[in-house]
Protein backbone atom coordinates (compact mmCIF):
# COMPACT_ATOMS: atom_id res chain seq x y z
CA UNK A 1 0.00 0.00 0.00
CA UNK A 2 2.86 2.25 0.85
CA UNK A 3 4.17 1.66 -2.61
CA UNK A 4 0.89 2.70 -4.21
CA UNK A 5 0.59 5.82 -2.05
CA UNK A 6 4.17 6.70 -2.78
CA UNK A 7 3.67 6.03 -6.45
CA UNK A 8 0.46 8.05 -6.40
CA UNK A 9 2.30 10.88 -4.66
CA UNK A 10 5.06 10.79 -7.28
CA UNK A 11 2.57 10.83 -10.14
CA UNK A 12 0.75 13.67 -8.51
CA UNK A 13 3.99 15.68 -8.11
CA UNK A 14 4.96 14.92 -11.70
CA UNK A 15 1.53 16.08 -12.87
CA UNK A 16 1.90 19.29 -10.86
CA UNK A 17 5.33 19.83 -12.38
CA UNK A 18 4.02 19.25 -15.92
CA UNK A 19 1.11 21.64 -15.26
CA UNK A 20 3.53 24.25 -13.90
CA UNK A 21 5.75 23.86 -16.94
CA UNK A 22 2.73 24.14 -19.25
CA UNK A 23 1.53 27.25 -17.42
CA UNK A 24 4.99 28.79 -17.66
CA UNK A 25 5.18 27.98 -21.38
CA UNK A 26 1.70 29.40 -21.95
CA UNK A 27 2.59 32.53 -19.98
CA UNK A 28 5.74 32.99 -22.05
CA UNK A 29 3.78 32.53 -25.27
CA UNK A 30 1.13 35.01 -24.16
CA UNK A 31 3.82 37.48 -23.12
CA UNK A 32 5.50 37.03 -26.52
CA UNK A 33 2.19 37.60 -28.29
CA UNK A 34 1.50 40.66 -26.14
CA UNK A 35 4.94 42.10 -26.93
CA UNK A 36 4.44 41.36 -30.63
CA UNK A 37 1.00 43.03 -30.54
CA UNK A 38 2.41 46.10 -28.79
CA UNK A 39 5.17 46.39 -31.40
CA UNK A 40 2.64 46.00 -34.23
CA UNK A 41 0.33 48.60 -32.68
CA UNK A 42 3.24 51.02 -32.22
CA UNK A 43 4.30 50.48 -35.85
CA UNK A 44 0.74 51.01 -37.09
CA UNK A 45 0.43 54.16 -34.95
CA UNK A 46 3.61 55.56 -36.52
CA UNK A 47 2.28 54.77 -39.99
CA UNK A 48 -1.07 56.35 -39.13
CA UNK A 49 0.63 59.48 -37.78
CA UNK A 50 2.72 59.74 -40.95
CA UNK A 51 -0.38 59.28 -43.13
CA UNK A 52 -2.21 61.94 -41.12
CA UNK A 53 0.75 64.28 -41.60
CA UNK A 54 0.63 63.70 -45.37
CA UNK A 55 -3.12 64.36 -45.46
CA UNK A 56 -2.66 67.63 -43.60
CA UNK A 57 0.15 68.59 -45.96
CA UNK A 58 -2.05 67.78 -48.99
CA UNK A 59 -4.91 69.84 -47.55
CA UNK A 60 -2.57 72.78 -46.99
CA UNK A 61 -1.34 72.43 -50.58
CA UNK A 62 -4.88 72.43 -51.97
CA UNK A 63 -5.92 75.42 -49.88
CA UNK A 64 -2.83 77.35 -50.97
CA UNK A 65 -3.36 76.41 -54.62
CA UNK A 66 -6.97 77.60 -54.53
CA UNK A 67 -6.05 80.83 -52.76
CA UNK A 68 -3.27 81.49 -55.29
CA UNK A 69 -5.63 80.81 -58.21
CA UNK A 70 -8.20 83.19 -56.75
CA UNK A 71 -5.58 85.84 -56.05
CA UNK A 72 -4.05 85.64 -59.53
CA UNK A 73 -7.51 85.77 -61.10
CA UNK A 74 -8.39 88.83 -58.99
CA UNK A 75 -5.10 90.45 -60.02
CA UNK A 76 -5.75 89.74 -63.69
CA UNK A 77 -9.31 91.05 -63.39
CA UNK A 78 -8.05 94.21 -61.65
CA UNK A 79 -5.47 94.76 -64.40
CA UNK A 80 -8.17 94.31 -67.03
CA UNK A 81 -10.40 96.84 -65.29
CA UNK A 82 -7.50 99.29 -64.91
CA UNK A 83 -6.65 98.85 -68.59
CA UNK A 84 -10.24 99.51 -69.66
CA UNK A 85 -10.45 102.50 -67.33
CA UNK A 86 -7.23 103.89 -68.76
CA UNK A 87 -8.51 103.41 -72.31
CA UNK A 88 -11.73 105.14 -71.39
CA UNK A 89 -9.87 108.03 -69.74
CA UNK A 90 -7.65 108.40 -72.78
CA UNK A 91 -10.70 108.97 -74.94
CA UNK A 92 -11.09 112.60 -75.75
CA UNK A 93 -13.00 114.50 -73.08
CA UNK A 94 -14.52 116.73 -75.71
CA UNK A 95 -15.68 113.68 -77.63
CA UNK A 96 -17.22 112.40 -74.41
CA UNK A 97 -18.97 115.68 -73.72
CA UNK A 98 -20.20 115.79 -77.30
CA UNK A 99 -21.48 112.21 -77.02
CA UNK A 100 -23.21 113.05 -73.76
CA UNK A 101 -24.79 116.12 -75.32
CA UNK A 102 -26.05 114.08 -78.29
CA UNK A 103 -27.34 111.35 -75.95
CA UNK A 104 -29.23 113.93 -73.91
CA UNK A 105 -30.82 115.43 -76.99
CA UNK A 106 -31.70 112.04 -78.51
CA UNK A 107 -33.12 110.70 -75.26
CA UNK A 108 -34.65 114.05 -74.42
CA UNK A 109 -33.21 114.03 -70.90
CA UNK A 110 -31.11 116.42 -68.89
CA UNK A 111 -27.38 115.97 -68.36
CA UNK A 112 -28.14 115.23 -64.66
CA UNK A 113 -30.47 112.40 -65.71
CA UNK A 114 -27.76 111.04 -68.00
CA UNK A 115 -25.26 111.13 -65.12
CA UNK A 116 -27.72 109.17 -62.95
CA UNK A 117 -28.05 106.56 -65.69
CA UNK A 118 -24.26 106.36 -65.98
CA UNK A 119 -23.95 106.09 -62.18
CA UNK A 120 -26.24 103.06 -62.37
CA UNK A 121 -23.52 101.48 -64.50
CA UNK A 122 -21.07 102.12 -61.67
CA UNK A 123 -23.44 100.52 -59.16
CA UNK A 124 -23.76 97.60 -61.57
CA UNK A 125 -19.96 97.22 -61.43
CA UNK A 126 -20.15 97.18 -57.63
CA UNK A 127 -22.86 94.53 -57.76
CA UNK A 128 -20.73 92.45 -60.15
CA UNK A 129 -17.77 92.75 -57.76
CA UNK A 130 -19.98 91.66 -54.85
CA UNK A 131 -21.22 88.65 -56.82
CA UNK A 132 -17.64 87.70 -57.73
CA UNK A 133 -16.66 87.87 -54.05
CA UNK A 134 -19.61 85.67 -53.13
CA UNK A 135 -18.58 83.18 -55.83
CA UNK A 136 -15.01 83.12 -54.49
CA UNK A 137 -16.32 82.47 -50.97
CA UNK A 138 -18.52 79.67 -52.32
CA UNK A 139 -15.51 78.09 -54.05
CA UNK A 140 -13.48 78.28 -50.84
CA UNK A 141 -16.35 76.70 -48.89
CA UNK A 142 -16.63 73.90 -51.47
CA UNK A 143 -12.90 73.21 -51.21
CA UNK A 144 -13.10 73.03 -47.40
CA UNK A 145 -16.13 70.75 -47.65
CA UNK A 146 -14.36 68.45 -50.12
CA UNK A 147 -11.24 68.28 -47.96
CA UNK A 148 -13.22 67.43 -44.83
CA UNK A 149 -15.47 64.91 -46.57
CA UNK A 150 -15.19 61.31 -45.45
CA UNK A 151 -14.61 58.95 -48.34
CA UNK A 152 -14.02 60.16 -51.87
CA UNK A 153 -13.32 63.83 -52.38
CA UNK A 154 -11.42 63.95 -55.67
CA UNK A 155 -14.37 64.64 -58.00
CA UNK A 156 -15.85 67.58 -56.03
CA UNK A 157 -12.38 69.02 -55.49
CA UNK A 158 -11.52 68.65 -59.17
CA UNK A 159 -14.78 70.36 -60.17
CA UNK A 160 -13.96 73.38 -58.01
CA UNK A 161 -10.39 73.56 -59.33
CA UNK A 162 -11.63 73.33 -62.93
CA UNK A 163 -14.15 76.12 -62.25
CA UNK A 164 -11.32 78.27 -60.90
CA UNK A 165 -9.12 77.54 -63.91
CA UNK A 166 -12.03 78.26 -66.28
CA UNK A 167 -12.63 81.59 -64.56
CA UNK A 168 -8.93 82.46 -64.84
CA UNK A 169 -8.91 81.53 -68.56
CA UNK A 170 -12.02 83.64 -69.17
CA UNK A 171 -10.45 86.67 -67.50
CA UNK A 172 -7.22 86.19 -69.48
CA UNK A 173 -9.21 85.92 -72.70
CA UNK A 174 -10.98 89.20 -71.93
CA UNK A 175 -7.65 90.80 -71.16
CA UNK A 176 -6.10 89.51 -74.37
CA UNK A 177 -9.11 90.72 -76.33
CA UNK A 178 -8.80 94.27 -74.97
Amino acid sequence: MWFSVSRSQTLRNQAKLVISEMEAAATMQLQGLANQSEATIASLQRKFDKAQERIEEFQAFVRTLVEELLMSTRTMRRKLEEFKEKQWQEASKTAMKEAQSKACSILNISSADLENIMDEGASQKLEEARLRTEQEQAWLAEVESALKRQGTFAVPLLEVLLDLVDERVAVEAKFAGS
